[in-house]
């Protein structure tokens, strides 16, 4: 009986997908949450990595086994999916056996995907304004190759730019420096800091008054909260160059300052983390209490106490993702 409820559930919400493609594509780009679907219904989905209808589209072959083979839960899926196609003339088309059907993509041979596989699609399907957003127990979970794999396919989609091998080399170094020495002391201190997300290569708007310009910064690592937001900025060097680096780690928090969520929180710190600094004390720049620098070991034990002890993980990164920016206000 369980397996019949999925078979059901899945070719019904092929039916919908269908349907929809043929009267507004845009949806597929929208939340299931933005799209008025339930709220135990989209959570349940979204800790499976599916956040938008494209996400559904994606994964439908492989619903039942992510679902766990649970008609009930995917009979509600169908049926929030369903309510979604009433908004538009002929959806009771639905109903009937003649609506077209997309093919069902052939299995690759060797059958189930494995456990391996299920996670690097769970976190590349979050992959929105940036090459990589993941959990820190995630990121402690994949290889380096995995990373390095997931942030390549997404680089030139995101920045528009060519993939030079100083850049690879970087994100192996913050690779290391995350899972060898952040993950380690943050574990120790509290196991649930590995719940909050972590996005690299976050994309934000250059040009604050004119978001519509196609320019661009990308933040090396933004770790998001539910109330508040801390960035890094990795230097493969000393702290001697601090009142260089400065003013490009700032720019970041700035703009996000103008993020529609992040504007209205209140833990933001920066940190610009030097690997090849030896002094494991963390220092303030230029008075700025939120602002700080040292080596990966002392900014990890600072984060602790400044910042995880004051926040919670954000248990809504797509909505975060999907909330944009203000406009900055020209000066004349």
């Amino acid at each position: 009986m369980s397996q019949r409820k999925v078979t059901l559930a899945i070719n019904n919400i092929r039916k919908s997908i269908v349907f929809l493609k043929t009267k507004d594509s845009r949806v597929f780009d929208k939340t299931l949450k933005t799209l008025g679907v339930y709220k135990p219904v989209y959570e349940r989905s979204y800790s499976y990595g599916i956040y938008r209808l494209s996400d559904v589209e994606k994964r439908i072959d492989d619903l039942g086994e992510i679902y766990d083979h649970n008609g009930d839960r995917l009979i509600s899926l169908s049926r929030n999916i369903r309510e979604i196609c009433k908004k538009y003339p002929g959806w009771n088309q639905l109903n009937t056996s003649t609506t077209s059907i997309a093919p069902k993509k052939q299995p690759i041979k060797g059958a189930k995907q494995s456990l391996h596989d299920r996670t690097i699609n769970k976190i590349s399907s979050r992959a929105h304004d940036c090459c990589l957003c993941l959990t820190l127990s995630e990121l402690s979970k994949i290889s380096e190759k995995d990373f390095i794999s997931l942030m390549k396919a997404e680089f030139k989609n995101v920045t528009g730019h060519k993939l030079e091998g100083s850049r690879t080399k970087s994100w192996r170094d913050e690779y290391r420096q995350f899972v060898n020495v952040f993950i380690p002391i943050f574990r120790r201190y509290d196991r649930n800091i590995l719940n909050f997300h972590i996005i690299f290569e976050l994309k934000l708007p250059l040009e604050l008054t004119n978001l519509d310009s196609g320019n661009y910064v990308f933040a090396d690592a933004v770790i998001v909260g539910d109330d508040g937001v801390v960035v890094f900025e990795f230097k493969q060097l000393d702290s001697s160059t601090i009142k260089y680096d400065a003013k490009q780690a700032l720019k970041y928090m700035h703009r996000l300052r103008y993020h529609k969520i992040s504007s209205r929180q209140h833990e933001r710190y920066t940190y610009i983390v030097y690997t090849k600094e030896t002094d494991s004390q963390v220092y303030c720049y230029d008075n700025k209490r939120d602002f700080w620098y040292g080596n990966p070991r002392g900014v990890a034990r600072d984060l602790c106490t400044q910042y995880f002890d004051n926040d919670v993980p954000c248990e809504e990164i797509e909505e975060w993702f999907s909330a944009g920016f203000w406009k900055k206000r020209k000066k004349y």
